[in-house]
């Protein structure tokens, strides 16, 4: 019973950042219906960017995470003013955006082997400790990150329904032409998206390395994985994207569990094809009616 119950934590531990990195991607597919491939290596920028606020400036450690937060929400303003922006209003944006991202991101990893250098680095945003539960150990820094993945995936609910650019971000997502015809302007709403998934890549990196380690290609395996739910929940849907996140999470902590971490991987993917068999669009996802 108590490994089932570690099993369990584990995974929603690990669902939660899941949840904070693949909504980040949704929200760009939603709005720009564009794929972001450099998403990894934001999040490795946000890992190293609190890793330097608190090592290097002298930062407490409990800063590093809005340092982290404001560092990549400029960088991915600048993503989307140096390149998605441009590449966006030429013809074939999805496949140009698509390579153009992902040499982006061999490029950022490639610069952080030489600013960094290829050893491991300890996250600094960390909290020691750990309470008994029902007999089972929990760390007082998986409970932070339970508590920091709820507090900004609320957060973020209640930007994207009360407020006036969170609207605007959720009607452009709809109808795009609409929402232009009623005076939104679509750059200042892709420019707001960036940051926001930026920030949210932020968050999730510094989460996620504070359990694991930094490197300069920490990024690539949690980004694969942020894809895979995001086809899960249905790309662009914000609800099922959570809902994949649990899924997913759990998957993986019950598979490591009983069969090994070497399978957790495959048996994702198998479960993603088993779920696009029947359902083409995802969990929640809705296929569009096209007009020819």
């Amino acid at each position: 019973m108590g490994i089932f119950l570690q099993t369990l934590y584990s995974g929603l531990v690990i669902a939660a950042v899941y949840a904070l990195m693949a909504v980040g991607l949704t929200l760009i597919w939603g709005a720009l219906r564009v794929l972001n491939l450099s998403h990894g290596a934001l999040m490795m920028a946000g890992a190293y960017a609190s890793w330097f606020a608190v090592a290097q400036l002298g930062l407490p450690w409990f800063l590093g995470l809005p340092a982290a937060f404001l560092v990549v929400a400029m960088l991915g303003m600048v993503l989307y003013k140096a390149l998605i922006g441009p590449l966006s209003r030429r013809p074939g944006a999805e496949s140009n955006t698509f390579i153009a991202t992902a040499a982006l991101a061999s490029a950022m990893e490639g610069g952080a082997l030489l600013v960094f250098g290829p050893r491991n680095k300890a996250q600094p945003f960390a909290i020691n400790g750990s309470i008994d539960v029902l007999g089972v150990p929990v760390t007082y820094q998986q409970l932070a990150i339970i508590v920091v993945a709820i507090i900004t995936l609320l957060t973020l609910e209640i930007f994207l329904k009360q407020s006036r650019f969170g609207l605007a971000i959720r009607a452009t997502a709809q109808q795009p032409d609409a929402a232009q015809l009623m005076g939104i302007r679509r750059d200042t709403v892709f420019l707001l998206v960036l940051a926001l998934s930026g920030a949210l890549a932020a968050v999730g990196g510094v989460l996620l390395s504070s359990i694991y380690f930094i490197s300069p290609t920490f990024g690539l395996h949690p980004m694969l994985k942020s894809f895979i739910v995001c086809i899960l929940g249905g790309l662009g849907n914000m609800r099922g994207t959570l809902y994949a996140a649990a899924v997913m999470g759990l998957t993986e902590a019950f598979v490591s569990l009983f069969f090994g971490v070497q399978f957790a991987l495959p048996a994702m993917f198998a479960l993603v094809i088993l779920v696009l068999i029947v359902r083409p669009h995802g969990l929640f996802g809705r296929g569009e009616v096209v007009r020819l």
